[in-house]
């Protein structure tokens, strides 16, 4: 597949990693700056990302050679087990498991972001498919679940993205290397091992997501997940930040649950643009504390559509602005409201009245807030008739009318090079 811009050369290479990650306090000035504006524009982010969810140590050594090293093998032993090439070895043994995993993930694949081209390459698709199959067959205690493919895919563009020079253009200056780093440095921009990268830190992600994606035993299913428990928990302790939206959402029966499981489980990658869902982990990876600053945006994303919520005061119309979370022009208020709420800071009622949106809905301007409403309009209508690289309404609209039965018998995908089951 074509990268999304000319292959990153080595000298470039070199001066990015020494400014970024050799410099002294490197990685707690880039944990701020993933804060206040996140990592696009300051290279090699997903080496940041790999550091933060431990795939990396965090001392940055020469050592990282073999690091690097040994996590490609990881993944290159995998696709020997499971692969001979293209095609799965266990497609001799199609099991009723197997085939259910193969048409999930089959499915899953071909529906994948299909209004962006860049993810409906067919040597993108077969490298997805490949990642998930072992995925699932290496946790197999977790199950395959639908979302795993977007969560991956967004891995994988962000170190592509890593390691084209369309976003390094200005980085031409010569600075002093340190020579013993260069091994380093050739290993990370290793095109070939692209997809080894994207599995490991995926495997990562995942890892640190936990009990998120539990799969329920037969005699637990009367009781709630810690997924529902979690959201629970989280909305009610809205109750502390704004007592009276919290009561207004209870008067208005939202269940938490029901758009809250897909924002955590799919680490809001369904609610932003996707240019902007790399920036919001930027962020939570950067915060660490096993991902702690998703609840932090849960809040954070509750309390923004709060004067939307006062003013309309429908629930209906409630439950669909939580489910279908309306385009964000600013991502900064919302995430520097999330580290609030997750330090636990006193500034979260100073935050929400200055950067979010004003307290007292009595007090809206609404003249001010039609002239958002006609912004709000027009970027709709951009998105659903504009260009590929819009937000996520456009990927609503180009869904409707898909099929809903995912066991509907379809049509092989031109991308897959064997059989369907």
């Amino acid at each position: 597949m074509e990268p999304l811009g000319t292959p990153i050369g080595l000298g470039i290479s070199m001066n990015i990693f020494n400014d970024t990650y050799l410099a002294n306090g490197a990685l707690t000035s880039l944990q701020r700056t993933a804060f206040t504006s996140g990592l696009t524009g300051l290279y090699f982010r997903t080496v940041a990302w790999r550091i933060w969810l431990g795939v990396y140590p965090k001392e940055i050594t020469p050592e990282w050679v073999s690091v690097i090293k040994r996590t490609r093998e990881k993944y290159q032993n995998l696709m020997n087990i499971y692969f001979d090439g293209d095609t799965p070895k266990v497609i001799e043994d199609p099991s009723p498991e197997f085939k259910d995993i193969h048409r999930r993930i089959t499915n899953d694949v071909d529906r994948l972001f299909n209004m962006y081209d860049y993810f409906t390459d067919s040597e993108f698709r077969k490298k997805m498919w490949k990642m998930l199959f072992i995925y699932a067959y290496e946790h197999q205690s977790m199950n395959y679940q639908q979302g795993f493919h977007e969560l991956l895919a967004i891995i994988y563009r962000a170190i592509d993205a890593d390691l084209s020079e369309q976003v390094h253009i200005q980085w031409k200056s010569v600075s002093t290397f340190p020579e013993e780093y260069k091994g380093v440095v050739q290993c990370l921009i290793d095109r070939y091992y692209m997809e080894h990268d994207a599995y490991v830190l995926f495997e990562a992600l995942m890892n640190e997501l936990g009990d998120v994606y539990e799969v329920k035993k037969e005699v637990d299913k009367r009781k709630a997940s810690n997924i529902q428990e979690k959201c629970d928990t989280l909305f009610n302790s809205l109750e502390k930040i704004d007592c009276m939206y919290y009561q207004l959402l209870v008067n208005q029966n939202v269940i938490p649950s029901v758009f809250g499981i897909r924002w955590i489980k799919m680490v809001f990658t369904r609610e932003f643009h996707i240019n902007d869902v790399v920036e919001v982990w930027d962020a939570i990876f950067a915060y660490g504390e096993h991902l702690k600053l998703i609840e932090g945006m849960f809040l954070a994303m509750l309390i923004y559509l709060r004067n939307d919520v006062f003013e309309r005061d429908d629930e209906n119309y409630t439950l669909k602005r939580l489910m279908k979370f309306p385009p964000v022009f600013s991502l900064r208020p919302i995430i520097e409201m999330a580290i609030s709420i997750s330090d636990k800071k006193d500034k979260v009622g100073e935050l929400l009245h200055e950067k979010v949106q004003e307290v007292n809905p009595v007090k809206t301007n609404r003249m001010k807030r039609k002239e958002v409403k006609k912004c709000l309009v027009r970027h709709t209508e951009e998105v659903i008739t504009g260009s590929p690289e819009q937000s996520h309404i456009q990927r609503d609209e180009k869904s409707k009318g898909r099929p809903t039965n995912e066991k509907k018998v379809l049509p092989k995908p031109e991308w897959m090079n064997f059989e369907l089951l």
